[in-house]
């Protein structure tokens, strides 16, 4: 358990440090255009989210840290330290609640700049390639947050965490001449654990998409009109002409 909460403080920490790189990478993008594409400021919001994200995410594991109530409560009874550690888990179990909730907004502002760039329309073959590659990677992250955050909802201690091994109607005359049944019951932890992994899946999917797509616009798209798809040189001349022409 040690070692898994380890695993998922790294992901936290390698989240929102790679979001705040293109935080700040966005807004340095297009503050010094005064007419700047609209996406550029819809981008720098979707990457917010997913740094605050990557920060409360890792708020909530440290809760779930093995034997860090009984460290931090040192000299407590035995009552004290695992009423502390219900409560801990609590919290824990609102901030990947949280965590979630911000991935599926930023998602959302995904889907937003998505709207604007109307690249489907253009007749440039790579383009339209790489608009459908992102609706089906958005597809994946907003399904992934989904999940996460109703996996999220399994961690709270209030919820039921164990049931009974077979279900009553299986029980009695109902089970005269057939095969035992199965055992049908799905604890909430693992349920919850299950679901965080589907969503780890699908936002592998869209991590791996989104690769391919910087790969393709790298290569195919660098001499469009785009102010994004520009060198650092080209920029400041574009948009030195924007602000003349405004």
């Amino acid at each position: 358990m040690r070692f898994g909460d380890t695993l998922f403080i790294l992901g936290s920490v390698i989240t929102f440090a790679f979001a705040l790189f293109n935080m700040v990478e966005s807004r340095a993008h297009w503050k010094d255009y005064a007419n700047a594409e609209r996406e550029d400021r819809i981008e720098f919001w979707e990457t917010l989210m997913f740094f605050l994200a990557g920060c409360v995410f890792l708020a909530g594991s440290i809760f779930y840290w093995p034997g860090i109530f009984a460290w931090w409560y040192q000299g407590q009874t035995e009552t004290y330290i695992n009423d502390a550690e219900e409560h801990g888990e609590g919290v824990g179990a609102y901030c990947f609640v949280s965590g979630s909730t911000l991935f599926l907004i930023a998602s959302m502002f995904n889907a937003i700049g998505l709207g604007m760039n109307k690249e489907e329309a253009e007749e440039n073959r790579i383009s339209v390639i790489t608009h459908y590659i992102h609706v089906v990677a958005l597809m994946c992250s907003q399904c992934g947050s989904v999940l996460f955050v109703a996996g999220s909802l399994m961690y709270r201690p209030g919820v039921g965490g164990s049931c009974a091994d077979y279900n009553a109607r299986y029980e009695g005359a109902a089970q005269v001449g057939e095969v035992a049944a199965a055992h049908a019951c799905v604890s909430t932890g693992t349920f919850g654990t299950n679901l965080y992994i589907y969503g780890s899946v699908l936002y592998l999917i869209e991590s791996l998409l989104g690769f391919v797509n910087s790969i393709l616009k790298g290569s195919y798209l660098a001499d469009d009109d785009k102010v994004g798809h520009k060198t650092v040189e080209e920029e400041v001349e574009l948009g030195t002409e924007l602000m003349d022409e405004s």
